[in-house]
This record gives structure tokens, C-alpha cells and sequence, in this order.
């Protein structure tokens, strides 16, 4: 039997859930569930609270359906979960379906238990991920590009190769990416001029859905720059042409400060050396704050070309955005052998730095009002 503090947290994080707000919303946390067994559920269409407290302890008197076995709070807990994508309720709902799943248990006739029942490798760790996860990081990687910029010096073009980095959406046309990505220049070379960095992302070409090399892509030709930092190493860019078309939308963004402890897990959708997009997912960990507090360290693969890739949470949550490495002293970090940091701005630090139009255009996308 669930505790009281149990459903009371269920009860307050499904509150915390637009959807919730009306008996009609409140309804749809119940598609999955047999409409015979929802339909008979005691409901009360004016008190929200009330309501949601019926939901719980009758599912939960129910245990799990006798038609197909599966677990009636896990499916509310799920469908729940969209609504808030992203945010740290998110995070909430997901820990609250994995003590579901403990309660549960496995709850099958013990004939048809094997002799010796498989278990968590690592005690009080469970390395597993649900199927919403590989399908957030797929839709993830279509709001990522591949960015080209050319190097022009005092407007003209030198036979001096291109710029490469990554590019990621955090509105339908407007995408981030590293400063030093669109000023295309070598350490030892001179600071761009401001019309040269201007014109190089106005001629820039940005490649989504680059997925094989030599394989199909959609590209846009041509940028704007609207806002960017040489120092914090930012630039937003917004593009001629509305990529929601292609049906992606921007990536989830954290806007407040978060306190993160060492070990977050932290993933990487990049496009390392101008190359197709590639994953850092899994056995990638936060490891502190960097150069500032304004960077955040993390032990996740990159390479050149990687510089502006989103840095993403286990909920695909954008928190950083990647721009270089760190030599360190060497140390050894669960077990492996360390030399060196990656380290990316923090988002809520570029977020500070936008113009209030342009933190009004991001804002609505993001619907934080």
C-alpha cells in the first residue's frame, strides 16, 4: 500500500500539471487505461485536489490490470509527463514512476519465476532507460544543425578553409551556437571586425537532419546575427527561414540557476568535426563549475566542431551550451583515468545577457509566461 507521503507528492506533482486543471484534463491522464475501469472510478468534477486523490487510491486498490497487467499510476504518471517536458516537475514525475515500479514489484505467480531472478547490477543504481528516452533524444537531434561559416577578411573571402561548429533551436528561427563559431578565426589570428562577423553568418549555411555523410539534409543559406558575447561565447543567430516548417521545435530550456551535484548525468547531440550528428549519452557526468561560475564541467565527449552543441539533462532539458575543453591534473573518475574537462556556459547565465526583445521572443517559444 502506497504511504501517505507517497500520495500526497503524486497528488501535489499532478497538480503542478496544466492539464489538471479542469475534470476534462484530469480525464485524459486516464487514456491507456480500459475505459470499463475508468468509467467506474468515483470522480469529483469540481475539486481538483479531490479528485486527483479518488484517481490515486482507487487505481491504486486496483493494482495492476487484470486484462494486460500493466500499472494504472504509472500510465497517469506517464501521460502527465509531456505536459511538463523539460521542467524540473519532470524530474519529479519520472523518480515518482520509479518507486511506482518498485511498488509494483513484479507481482507474478512465483511458478513462473526463474529459479534465480535477475538483478540491478550496480546496488541502489538502475542504468536503464525507458523507450521515451531514445525517442526525446531523436526529436532532440532535429532542432541540432551543422553550421558553416566563411572567413572574410575586410570583406573579402581568403582561400583559408570555413568555420564549423553546431547550431541548436531555442525558437522556431532562432538558434545558438558558440561566438567563436560564426567569428571563424584562429587563436593567432586578429579579433573579427564586427561587420566581417555580421556578413560571415549572412553567407553561413546551416544543415539539419545531417544524419550520414554525403547523405540527404535540409539547409538553409544565410543567417542574421542578433545578439552575442566574445567574452561569455555566445552568439544567437536567427534564420531566414522558419524551421518549425520541418516540423521541430525548440529545445526545452532551463532558465533558473540549478544546483547540480557532481555525478548529473549530462548529454551531447553535436556535430563533431563538421561531421553527421552524433550522441554523448550515458556515461557522461557534471563535474563542477569551470573558468567562471557562469561555465559548468562536465566529463562528455566532444570534438572540433562540436562548439555550440546543446548540453542536455536526462529529460532533454537544455542547461548548457558546449564550447571547449580543459586541460586538468590527472585524476582517475570512476575508475578511468582523467586529463581533461569539457566545459560549457551555463543557459540561464546567456539568458541574462539577451536584449528584452529578444528575451520576449525566447520566453514566449518557451512558454514561460
Amino acid at each position: 500500500m502506497l504511504t501517505a507521503d507517497f500520495q500526497r507528492r503524486f497528488v501535489d506533482a499532478l497538480l503542478g500539471v496544466s492539464v489538471t486543471a479542469t475534470a476534462e484534463g484530469r480525464g485524459s491522464l486516464l487514456i491507456g487505461i480500459p475505459s470499463n475501469v475508468a468509467d467506474g472510478l468515483n470522480r469529483d468534477a469540481n475539486n481538483r485536489r479531490v479528485d486527483l486523490i479518488h484517481l490515486i487510491t482507487q487505481l491504486e486498490r486496483l493494482g495492476r490490470l487484470v486484462a494486460t497487467g500493466e500499472r494504472p499510476l504509472i500510465i497517469i504518471a506517464q501521460n502527465a509527463l509531456p505536459y511538463v517536458d523539460g521542467t524540473a516537475l519532470a524530474e519529479t514525475l519520472k523518480a515518482i514512476i520509479q518507486e511506482l515500479e518498485e511498488h509494483y514489484g513484479g507481482e507474478a505467480p512465483s511458478a513462473l519465476l526463474p529459479p534465480i531472478p535477475e538483478v540491478l547490477i550496480y546496488e541502489g543504481r538502475d542504468d536503464r532507460l525507458p523507450h521515451s528516452f531514445i525517442e526525446q533524444a531523436l526529436t532532440t537531434a532535429r532542432s541540432v544543425a551543422r553550421i558553416r561559416v566563411p572567413r572574410l577578411f575586410s570583406g573579402k573571402t581568403l582561400d583559408s578553409g570555413h568555420g564549423l561548429g553546431t547550431g541548436w533551436l531555442v525558437t522556431p528561427n532562432l538558434m545558438f551556437t558558440n561566438y567563436h563559431v560564426v567569428s571563424a578565426r584562429e587563436s593567432h589570428e586578429e579579433q573579427v571586425s564586427e561587420r566581417d562577423c555580421k556578413d560571415q553568418v549572412e553567407r553561413s549555411s546551416v544543415w539539419f537532419d545531417y544524419c550520414v555523410e554525403g547523405g540527404a539534409r535540409v539547409e538553409y543559406e544565410g543567417a542574421e546575427l542578433i545578439s552575442g558575447d566574445p567574452q561569455l561565447d555566445y552568439a544567437l543567430i536567427r534564420l531566414k527561414l522558419t524551421a518549425s516548417a520541418n516540423g521541430r521545435r525548440p529545445l526545452a530550456v532551463a532558465r533558473h540557476t540549478l544546483n547540480l551535484q557532481k555525478g548529473y548525468r549530462l548529454n551531447i547531440v553535436q556535430c563533431p568535426r563538421g561531421g553527421p550528428l552524433k550522441y554523448a549519452i550515458r556515461n557522461n557526468f557534471y563535474i563542477g563549475t569551470g573558468d567562471t561560475p557562469a561555465h559548468i564541467r562536465y566529463l562528455t565527449d566532444t570534438e572540433s566542431g562540436s562548439s555550440g552543441s546543446p548540453v542536455l539533462n536526462d529529460t532533454w532539458q537544455v542547461i548548457g551550451m558546449h564550447h571547449a575543453f580543459r586541460p586538468v591534473p590527472k585524476d582517475v573518475y570512476r575508475g578511468e583515468v582523467v586529463k581533461f574537462h569539457n566545459q560549457g556556459i551555463a543557459v540561464w547565465q546567456i539568458l541574462k545577457q539577451l536584449p528584452s526583445e529578444v528575451f520576449e521572443d525566447v520566453s514566449a517559444a518557451q512558454n514561460w509566461s
